[in-house]
């Protein structure tokens, strides 16, 4: 006869609790830092269009930026957006000198 002291339960849900509060608290850290993003990138909307199109954004860029569906950071979004421009101008001024 086998008598459980119930010790290797009580050890599971401890350790299932806590990787219960780490995937929560997880999950508020992933959250407060997309508000932060947002909120940085909103203040370049405080910018005026000059400033804007010397980092290679416009207005309507931030716009999109904050706007679009899904998870993605709005400051990695428009950091996309830049480096697709800047392919596209390379090739178009490689296109010209050819």
């Amino acid at each position: 006869m086998t008598i459980q002291t119930g010790f290797s339960d009580i050890a599971v849900l401890q350790n299932n609790r806590s990787q219960i509060q780490q995937s929560i608290l997880g999950w508020f850290k992933r959250r407060y830092a997309l508000a932060q993003d947002r909120r940085d990138v909103r203040r370049l909307l405080d910018l005026n269009s000059r400033l804007l199109d010397d980092m290679g954004l416009e207005r309507s860029d931030v716009t999109w930026a904050l706007t679009a569906p899904g998870k993605t950071p709005p400051s990695q979004r428009l950091k996309a957006l830049r480096i697709q421009r800047s392919r596209d101008r390379l090739r178009r001024l490689r296109g010209r000198h050819a």
